[in-house]
């Protein structure tokens, strides 16, 4: 049970500056009182956009975590991908997603 709840704070911590600006207009709608269809058809399409992806990478995670050939070696394998979350959450605080971002815009192409 704590793992799940370390999971979803860890989750909600992850995305919330990138849900931000639509969880705001929602919540704003809807403490202003004017829940209209638009609120409604917004907060529909951002449940649904956050539990697709959610559902999906758990249906495909507990079908890969099966496999004989994964069973043996899953602590080696939380271990791993915990070092590759704690590299990425240190590479964050220290700006290198935003460098990283810069990076790429500058040197891919504008799609047109």
């Amino acid at each position: 049970f704590l793992g799940g709840v370390l999971v979803g704070v860890t989750l909600g911590v992850v995305w919330t500056p990138c849900v931000g600006p639509i969880l705001a207009s929602v919540t704003t709608l809807a403490l202003s009182g004017q829940v209209t269809g638009f609120a409604f058809a917004a907060t529909l399409a951002y449940a649904l956009g956050v539990a697709a992806p959610m559902l999906a990478v758990m249906l495909g995670g507990r079908r890969l975590l099966h496999r004989p050939a994964l069973l043996g070696r899953l602590g080696g394998l939380q271990q791993v991908f915990g070092a590759g979350l704690v590299v990425f959450a240190v590479g964050m605080v220290f700006g290198v997603d935003r460098q990283v971002q810069t990076l790429l815009v500058e040197r891919l192409p504008a799609l047109q």
